[in-house]
């Protein structure tokens, strides 16, 4: 590289080597001013500006797959609630629901008690003519509504205040006695457009 002076006198100027230099002792390289200066990139946050963190591209990529990330989502999510069914479910016995009974007196007088929750059996009702001893006016305690007979149940009644509206689950009657058909959910990695495997 040569300068020229105002003599116009060319004088050639070396230029400054950044050469590291050895330490004699532990036989290793001793940082030079050059690379003292040099920011460490220690992680990759360190290395992302020199990338390009947050340009253009990562804009256009966001907006172009914002709209099918959200309708996947949509359906994804949608079948959770198309799908769910209240935990507290019982027979339905039609002769008492068309009586003045409350739901909790149809469930004590046709539903039989168990130990775990809801307390009552969700998938077998007492084996008894209820329309008999409707039309024969006996009390509830008396013996006609005590059995220990039980048959299955075809049709439920379900308790909304917890979830406040019909889902398919409940309109086709999907309470069985199976009830692994309720908990089995399509997993992340699963058809997001299947409601039940």
């Amino acid at each position: 590289m040569t300068v020229l002076l105002l003599l116009s006198t060319p004088v050639t100027v070396k230029p400054i080597a950044c050469v590291e230099m050895k330490d004699e002792k532990s036989n290793s390289i001793l940082p030079t001013e050059a690379t003292r200066l040099r920011p460490r990139l220690e992680s990759f946050d360190d290395v992302l500006p020199y990338v390009g963190d947050y340009g253009r591209y990562q804009w256009l990529l966001l907006l172009s797959l914002l709209p099918y990330g959200a309708t996947y989502a949509f359906l994804y999510f949608s079948q959770f609630f198309i799908t769910i069914i209240p935990t507290e479910h019982w027979c339905r016995i039609d002769e008492l629901v068309n009586s003045n009974f409350t739901e909790e007196e149809r469930i004590k007088i046709a539903i039989p008690v168990t130990n775990v929750y809801p307390y009552y059996e969700q998938c077998q009702r007492k084996d008894v003519n209820f329309t008999e001893l409707l039309k024969s006016d006996k009390s509830l305690s008396s013996s006609g509504f005590q059995t220990n007979k039980t048959i299955k149940c075809t049709q439920w009644e379900y308790n909304f205040t917890q979830i406040p509206y019909p889902s398919i689950g409940t309109e086709i009657g999907y309470a069985t006695e199976n009830t692994s058909y309720q908990r089995r959910r399509p997993s992340s990695s699963a058809d997001p457009s299947s409601v039940v495997s």
